[in-house]
């Protein structure tokens, strides 16, 4: 595909596309995301499996975590109501973000849900605001826990 027809095919997906059968006449592929993203809840164990860390300071927290965040997650994307009340939900995802990080620094993967939803939630310059906020204070975080940044 040509850059040219690129920008043509973002302005107006084809239906065939991707994009354009997630967001076809009858919506049926948008209403099943935000359950098949939720596969990405993986990475919250993968790193302390790996690391092999303690099941009752690591792997326990983020299980109690993981009922909380579906909450929020459903509710931000099945709410009926106004946006400002929407960002309730994902401030309440970023939230539990950041109150896991303490046990479990893959609470990132929270984070990361949080960033999707605020970027269709609210104008660019806002998310950008946002996530760069969000982004900073997880760094800072992360350093006040002892976190590894690896070599900077």
């Amino acid at each position: 595909m040509t850059p040219r027809q690129l920008l043509a095919n973002i302005r107006e997906p084809p239906p065939e596309s991707l994009v354009g059968l997630m967001t076809g006449a009858d919506g049926r592929g948008m209403r099943t995301m935000p359950f098949m993203i939720l596969f990405n809840l993986a990475w919250l164990f993968l790193w302390p499996l790996l690391a092999r860390q303690s099941f009752t300071w690591v792997i326990l927290p983020t299980l109690l975590s993981v009922p909380i965040f579906l909450y929020l997650h459903l509710c931000t994307y099945f709410y009926g109501g106004p946006t400002r009340d929407r960002l309730w939900y994902i401030a309440g995802v970023f939230a539990l973000g950041f109150v896991l990080a303490k046990f479990n620094l893959a609470a990132l993967g929270y984070l990361i849900f949080g960033f999707f939803t605020v970027a269709f939630s609210v104008q660019w310059r806002t998310a950008l605001f946002v996530i760069s906020g969000v982004i900073t204070a997880y760094v800072a975080e992360t350093i006040l826990l002892g976190g590894d940044l690896g070599p900077c």
